[in-house]
């Protein structure tokens, strides 16, 4: 996996997802093969953690908002973790930053 590096189960409810690199449409399948099965699951709190994404699509942003939804019912949320000032201004130029939690490190989550 190239923007995948690797997911962590926290507890049976919330996994963090590592991601990196310039996402683009390219990586909208691996976050499906890494995300879809944890969603399908007990997964209700997904966490993205984003320090080594340097950028992410609006293929990407829609990957986030489906995903969001398909949590939100049933009563779950998705954080995002260390996103850095080029991936925080493609999320508020489409204004989507109230869709999610936004923290600065994985101990403030």
């Amino acid at each position: 996996m190239k923007y995948v590096r690797t997911t962590r189960t926290v507890d049976k409810e919330t996994t963090i997802v590592f991601c990196r690199g310039e996402m683009g449409i390219a990586a909208v399948e691996e976050l499906h093969q890494a995300v879809d099965p944890l969603v399908e699951d007990t997964t209700c709190h997904l966490v993205l953690e984003l320090r080594e994404v340097e950028y992410v699509s609006s293929s990407v942003l829609q990957f986030l908002i489906e995903t969001q939804n398909q949590l939100k019912k049933k009563g779950g949320r998705t954080s995002l973790v260390g996103a850095g000032p080029l991936v925080c201004s493609v999320i508020e130029t489409a204004r989507l930053e109230s869709l999610f939690s936004f923290y600065e490190t994985l101990e403030e989550l």
